[in-house]
Order: C-alpha cells, then sequence, then structure tokens
C-alpha cells in the first residue's frame, strides 16, 4: 500500500483490494445488501400503492429494520475478510462476531437519521460518512470518531469522487435499464409492458430500482476506500506499512547468487541481441379469449364471486384504500406506530405458540396407543401435559448443546491464537513477531544485545519479551499485523479491573516507539527500565 496522500491513490488502492479480495469477501456484501435493497424496493412499492398498506405497515417498516440490521452484520463480515486480505494473509482470523454484530445493532440504526440530516446541512456530511464507515470496520465508537477526524481534506475529496463516481454508475444504469425492453422487442421479438407503454420507464420505481443497483456497485468500493483510509491511519502513527514491506522484501544475495544472477543476465542480453538481428423467429401472441358466464347463472352468486375476486390482494391493490374510521381518541403518529408493532409481535408470537401446540398434539398422536384405558391391561398410558415435559427438555437439550459449543470453540480459537509453537529468534529482530519465542528467550536475547551495546535491538527484543509474557499470560492474542495501540484496547477489555496493567504497558509502548520508530537514542538505562516493566508486568499476571 502506498503512502502518499490524495482520494485517487486511496481509490486505487481500492478497487486493487477489491480484485485482490477472496470470494467470500464479496459474498458477505451481497448477502448482506441483496436482502435489503430489493425489500426495499418492495416496501416502497407497497406502501405506495397497496390498499393494505395501512394495515401491515408496521410489521413491514420492522422487516425492514431487521433487514438493516443484517445488512451491517455482514457488512462488518465482509471488512474482516478485506482487512485479511489487505494484510496479505498474515493478520489473525478475527474473533467475537457475535460483539461486532451487537455493536453495529448499537452504532448504525442512528445513521438512518444522521446521515440524511448531514446531508441537508452539507458542511458536516463528510464526517458522518467517514465516521460510519469507520464504525462497520473497527465496531467501535472511539476509533470511529478517531478515524473519522484523519485528513479531513482527504475525506472531503474521496466523498465527491466517491460522489461522481456513484452518479456516473447510476446513469449508466439507467440506460441499460431504459434501453433493455426496446432492445429485447428488436431483436428478440419478446414484447414487454415497457415496450407497448414506454411512460412506465419514467415511474419512480425505475429510478428506485437503479439507485439500488447502483448501491450494490459502489457500496465494496466505498467501504475498501475507508478501509485503505483506516490503515493509512494507522501506518502513519505504528508505522505498519513499513515493516510489513520489510517482511515482503526478498532475501539478501550472497556473492555466488550474485555471480550466477549476472551470468544469467549477460546470457539473456546476448541472447536478445542475436535474435534481434537476425528478426530484421418473430413471436406472435394469440387473440385473448374473453370468457362469457354461463346462463342462468342468478345475480346475487355473480356478485358474490366478484366480490370473492377483487379482495384477493392482486386485485386489491388497485382499489382505493378505505377511508379510515373517526375515532376521537385516535393517537398520533408514534402512537400508530407503536400499536402496530405490538400488534405484528403479538401476532409473531401467536403464530410460534400455534407451531408448539401442533408439535405438541403431534407427539400425543405418536405416543398415545390408540385404546381406551381399561383395554391398556399391565401398560402405562401416555400421562397428560407429557409432551410438554419433553418439548421442554428437547429445548433445555439444544441450548445447553450450543452454549457448551461455543464455549469450546471460543476457548480453542484462544488457545490456536495465543499458544504458538516457537519457530525460533530470526537474527534480524525488524521482522521478528512476539510468537517466535517464550518471553525468556527474549529477554535473554535482551541481555545479550545488551552487553554487545546494541541498544536499539535489545529494547526491541524486551518489548517483544513484554508481548510474549502476556499472551502466555492469555491477556493478549498475539499476532503480527496487529498494533500496540490494538493491544492496550485488549488489555483494558480482558481486565477492566486491573488498569495498573494497560497503564504499565503503555508506558513501555511508549518509551520503545521512542527509539524503534522516532529519534530519541536508545540507553542502557531505558532498555533496563523495559526489563523491570516486563518484570512487573509477569508479577501482574501470575497475582
Amino acid at each position: 500500500m502506498r503512502r502518499s496522500g490524495g482520494g485517487i491513490d486511496i481509490l486505487d488502492d481500492a478497487v486493487r483490494l477489491l480484485r485482490a479480495a477472496p470470494w467470500s469477501a464479496h459474498l458477505c456484501f451481497h448477502a448482506g445488501s441483496l436482502p435489503f435493497v430489493f425489500g426495499l424496493l418492495f416496501f416502497v412499492v407497497d406502501m405506495r400503492r397497496s390498499a393494505l398498506a395501512p394495515e401491515h405497515a408496521g410489521s413491514a417498516a420492522l422487516l425492514m429494520a431487521l433487514l438493516y440490521l443484517w445488512m451491517k452484520g455482514w457488512h462488518a463480515a465482509a471488512a474482516v475478510r478485506l482487512r485479511r486480505a489487505l494484510a496479505g494473509g498474515d493478520a489473525e482470523r478475527e474473533r467475537g462476531m457475535a460483539r461486532r454484530v451487537l455493536a453495529q445493532c448499537a452504532i448504525q440504526p442512528w445513521s438512518l437519521f444522521l446521515l440524511p440530516a448531514a446531508l441537508v446541512l452539507t458542511l458536516p456530511f463528510a464526517w458522518v460518512y467517514a465516521y460510519y464507515h469507520a464504525a462497520t470496520l473497527t465496531s467501535d465508537a472511539a476509533a470511529a470518531r478517531e478515524q473519522s477526524a484523519f485528513r479531513p481534506m482527504e475525506n472531503h475529496l474521496l466523498v465527491l469522487i466517491l460522489s461522481a463516481g456513484a452518479f456516473v454508475v447510476w446513469t449508466n444504469l439507467l440506460v441499460i435499464v431504459l434501453a433493455l425492453p426496446f432492445l429485447l422487442s428488436t431483436f428478440f421479438g419478446i414484447e414487454t409492458p415497457f415496450s407497448r407503454t414506454p411512460m412506465l420507464l419514467f415511474d419512480s420505481t425505475v429510478a428506485l430500482l437503479v439507485s439500488g443497483l447502483a448501491y450494490l456497485v459502489m457500496g465494496p468500493v466505498a467501504l475498501a476506500a475507508y478501509l485503505v483510509r483506516a490503515e493509512r491511519a494507522e501506518s502513519a502513527r505504528t508505522g505498519r506499512d513499513l515493516l510489513r514491506g520489510i517482511d515482503a522484501l526478498p532475501p539478501p544475495v550472497t556473492g555466488g547468487r550474485a555471480v550466477a544472477c549476472l551470468l544469467a543476465g549477460l546470457l539473456g542480453a546476448a541472447c536478445a541481441a542475436a535474435s534481434a538481428e537476425a528478426a530484421v423467429p418473430v413471436i406472435t401472441e394469440a387473440p385473448a379469449t374473453v370468457a362469457k358466464p354461463a346462463g342462468g347463472i342468478p345475480v346475487a352468486e355473480l356478485d358474490d364471486a366478484l366480490r370473492r375476486a377483487t379482495a384477493r390482494p392482486e386485485y386489491l391493490w388497485r382499489m382505493p384504500r378505505p377511508a379510515p374510521p373517526p375515532d376521537e381518541d385516535e393517537p398520533g403518529l408514534f402512537g400508530r406506530f407503536g400499536r402496530t408493532i405490538a400488534s405484528t409481535l403479538r401476532s409473531w408470537w401467536d403464530g410460534l405458540s400455534r407451531a408448539v401446540q401442533r408439535l405438541a398434539r403431534w407427539i400425543d398422536r405418536h405416543f398415545e396407543t390408540g385404546e381406551p384405558a381399561e383395554h391398556r391391561v399391565g401398560m402405562p398410558g401416555w400421562p397428560a401435559g407429557a409432551s410438554w415435559a419433553l418439548l421442554g427438555v428437547i429445548v433445555l437439550l439444544v441450548v445447553s448443546a450450543g452454549v457448551s459449543w461455543w464455549r469450546r470453540r471460543t476457548k480453542s480459537a484462544e488457545v490456536r491464537a495465543t499458544v504458538v509453537a516457537p519457530r525460533g529468534i530470526p537474527v534480524d529482530l525488524s521482522s521478528a513477531a512476539p510468537t517466535d519465542a517464550p518471553s525468556d528467550e527474549w529477554l535473554e536475547r535482551s541481555r545479550g544485545l545488551l552487553e554487545r551495546g546494541e541498544l536499539r535491538f535489545a529494547a526491541r527484543a524486551v518489548h517483544l519479551a513484554t508481548l510474549a509474557l502476556l499472551g502466555e499470560a492469555r491477556l493478549l492474542t498475539l499476532g503480527r499485523a496487529r498494533s500496540d495501540r490494538d493491544y492496550l484496547v485488549e488489555l483494558r477489555r480482558r481486565r477492566p479491573d486491573r488498569p495498573e496493567i494497560a497503564d504499565l504497558f503503555l508506558d513501555g509502548v511508549r518509551d520503545f516507539e521512542r527509539v524503534w520508530y522516532g529519534r530519541h537514542p536508545a540507553s542502557v538505562d531505558l532498555v533496563r527500565g523495559l526489563g523491570e516493566r516486563c518484570e512487573r508486568l509477569r508479577h501482574y499476571a501470575q497475582g
């Protein structure tokens, strides 16, 4: 990832990231977006044209809210996979997806109100838009606020470029949708209502459909662009991209390899010079038949059949909506909405109750013998209410099995992430990770470096020993792509009852980063201070 700023560079990196991303990232994004986009299209059309809209408006609005939360949860899953692709596959697998989804449910619903308000005010829109994208990426309100304030001019330029790109995509999709019915009619002879009545194409439903399709195209681009922007903000603070570039460098070429490469190059140039010198059906619709009523049908029966037919949903949406009955105690807008939501939840509960009752009756039918009680000699009968007890036992077994499976999965994931087989301390500590060796070996290496006067690398070894120590104590989940700030946030989350652990770790990080990333000279006292903090953290971890 390049370090040069600008919205064009960010968009370029975002498109490159989407092309290199695994198919699971695209699948997660569209698995959440497709139900919401087409559900919103159906909801708007149904509320505009259906005569039954006032009756099920509340339940439909509640379903749309659930679809919106569904979409944001899948967007968070897509962001995790995109971040892993951006890290080149070195990032640790993210866990706690349930916590991420709950965080999205707490943060994202406010975007339905704040984004339109910010768009009307115009000025704060870029900050609000960046905040909610950062919330999708991090599932943390504090981190989202910090990222939304990073390089505001670059953020405004990125929003402008994304808006222009969305308008271009929307225009192209609109042209395709407008031309498609006429292309089908011209080349294949397929007639549609739009080719017979072209004015239907200028309905607002077509514009809404094109907007949904444009969102499906530009949504992944915007998410990837703000992920690249977030990584640049983190790299500007920690130098993560430089370390990743150093890790990706090829090993140094030795003398024998250099001679072999030189000879191969000279031979290839000679061969290239020698080769350059040597080279100087029409479908017709059947006529509709109108069915006539048979003679002798009473008028009353015909009227009753017409009323039943026009009461069906496929015909009722064409009828005018009935006027609401006059009611002096009619509640307001929020009162009607709350009453509709309560009625919807009550109907769902009634449906669930009926399903459970049918299951209980099915159990009774299959366990009863069907013989009278006086004919069942020596055979116990199926007691009344036993089916409900059996259902309760089944529910408890399923819930306990699910809870135990989740606990085993979480525990095994933590063990796999923190207990890593040591691979040995590498010669170059710049590319070393805390999982390469146990904490005791890192401390022994730091003492050897301190004796040889390599103070900067000695400080690096003590810092890696501290991280390895906290990983062995199950206080951190170690990973090559994780930053010190990620470790600090995890420490505060895991041990909120011991804030001195996080404070002591933060002091050591500040001293180490001044030496490793900054221009502060390393000293013996600084390395010994880092070692003392490591021993104090060992004492806190064991206590």
